[in-house]
């Protein structure tokens, strides 16, 4: 089940929450230097002051599918994780390992079928079936060129 929240929950990096203080597409940059430096000053400004020595200024250029250049300026900064933040990573990291680990088993089933389809058995492609369970051996395949023919 998608949750929003959980999956839109800020990244903590070395301990640090990024946040967005603010995003100026080119539309809303004023050609004015003046006028586009005092709206930075004002958004820096609203930053927390504890925080205002993190504030970064990014310039991003890119070209849509089309080829069009677009861009955007952003205002960021750093500061600790909330609990709640916290707490959200938590829950995204379980959610990916548990979702990964789906994957897997997935995908090892895949590689068992086509195994038996190629006339190998488990062991030739490095993985037994022991009580239902899938036991990966690493060694069983480390000489083979994952890119011949």
């Amino acid at each position: 089940m998608y949750d929003y929240e959980v999956a839109n929950a800020p990244h903590i990096s070395e301990g640090l929450v990024e946040v967005i203080a603010q995003k100026w597409s080119p539309s809303g940059i004023s050609s004015n230097a003046y006028a586009f430096m005092e709206d930075m000053r004002a958004v820096l400004d609203g930053i927390p002051s504890e925080f205002r020595a993190t504030a970064e200024i990014d310039f991003r250029t890119w070209s849509d599918r089309d080829g069009y250049p677009e861009g955007m300026v952003a205002m960021t900064y750093k500061r600790p994780p909330t609990a709640k933040e916290i707490a959200l990573n938590e829950t995204r990291d379980r959610s990916n390992v548990l979702s990964e680990g789906k994957w897997i088993s997935n995908k090892i089933t895949q590689i068992l079928a086509d195994a038996e389809t190629a006339g190998l058995k488990p062991a030739e492609v490095g993985i037994a079936v022991v009580d239902g369970k899938f036991v990966v051996d690493p060694e069983a395949l480390k000489d083979v060129d994952a890119n011949s023919y």
